[in-house]
C-alpha cells in the first residue's frame, strides 16, 4: 500500500524534499508519496490534524511553523524539548502526535563529511531562530564554544540562557579579537553585512557554512569566500542528512546520502 508523506510550510513550492524522500524509497523499494503543503499561521493547526486523520505517515516542517509544530505535539523528543522545535511529525501506537527535530543532527551529519571536528572549537552563530535552536545544543554538546550574533540582541540572550546548561554559549559582543575556527549563517539575507558590521575576523584557515543552498547561499558565501576564506560550504548536506534522519524515523531504515549529497541539488 502507498504510503503518504509531506513537507508543510510557508512557502513551500521551492521544497526539494520530495525528490529527496523519492530518491530514499528508491534505495529499499519503498512504494510512497511525498507532497509539499502550504499553511498559513491560521490554518496550520487544521491542516496537521487533517494530514493524519486522512491516513498520512509522516510530516516534515519547514519554515516557520517549527516553533508552532512543538506546541501542538503530545509527545517529544529529547532533542525536541531541548531545541522547543520539531521538523518531524508523525502517530505512535497511542494515536499520539509525536514530533521531532533532525535539523541538529543532520547539520552534525553533513559536517563529517568535510572532516570537520567540533571538539574545542570556536563558533560564530549568525542567527537565533529557525535551525539555529536545534544545531545550537548539538555544536555545545560536542565541546564547541559558541558565540551569536543576532539582529533582535534580547532573542539571541534568551537562547544563551535556553541553552547555557549544555557548554559554553555567549554574545559576540567586542570579540572581534577571536577568530571562529566556523562560522554558521542561518540569516536568510544580510548575514555578510553583520560580518563587516561587527568587524568579525576572516581567514583562509576558517570553515563558513551556509544552511541555505543553491542562489540563496551565494551571496553570503561569496563574500567570505572575497575575503580569503578557502573552505564554503552550502546546506544542501544539512538538507540531504536531516531528511535522511526523518525516513529512519518513518521507515527504520537509513538511506545513504554520500551520492545524493555528492551529486548537489536536483
Amino acid at each position: 500500500m502507498t504510503r503518504r508523506f509531506a513537507v508543510i510550510g510557508n512557502p513551500v513550492d521551492h521544497s526539494l524534499s520530495p525528490l529527496i524522500h523519492l530518491s530514499f524509497a528508491d534505495q529499499f523499494g519503498i512504494d510512497l508519496t511525498y507532497e509539499k503543503i502550504f499553511s498559513d499561521e491560521q490554518t496550520f493547526s487544521e491542516i496537521v490534524d487533517d494530514f493524519f486523520t486522512r491516513g498520512g505517515q509522516g510530516l516534515n516542517v519547514t519554515i516557520p511553523f517549527k516553533h508552532k509544530a512543538f506546541a501542538i505535539t503530545e509527545y517529544l523528543s529529547e532533542a525536541a524539548k531541548t531545541s522547543r522545535s520539531v521538523n518531524t511529525l508523525w502517530k505512535n501506537e497511542q494515536n499520539q502526535l509525536v514530533g521531532s527535530t533532525t535539523d541538529g543532527l543532520g547539520f552534525i551529519n553533513s559536517l563529517t563529511h568535510h572532516a570537520f571536528n567540533l571538539k574545542d572549537k570556536t563558533v560564530l552563530m549568525l542567527g537565533a531562530g529557525g535551525a539555529a535552536l536545534s544545531i545550537i545544543p548539538e555544536l555545545l554538546n560536542h565541546s564547541a564554544r559558541v558565540y551569536l550574533i543576532n539582529r533582535t540582541e534580547q532573542t539571541a540572550l534568551t537562547l544563551i540562557e535556553q541553552f547555557s546548561g549544555l557548554g559554553s554559549i555567549q554574545l559576540w559582543k567586542n570579540c572581534n579579537t577571536i577568530t571562529p575556527d566556523l562560522i554558521i549563517n542561518t540569516m536568510p539575507q544580510d548575514g555578510e553585512n553583520w560580518l563587516t558590521k561587527l568587524d568579525v575576523p576572516l581567514s583562509d584557515r576558517q570553515v563558513i557554512y551556509d544552511i541555505s543552498y543553491g542562489a540563496r547561499a551565494e551571496k553570503f558565501l561569496n563574500h567570505c569566500e572575497s575575503c580569503g576564506v578557502r573552505k564554503t560550504i552550502d546546506g544542501w548536506g544539512m538538507l540531504v542528512e536531516q531528511a535522511a534522519l526523518s525516513f529512519k524515523i518513518w521507515h527504520g531504515v537509513q538511506p545513504d546520502t554520500k551520492t545524493l549529497i555528492a551529486n548537489g541539488p536536483f
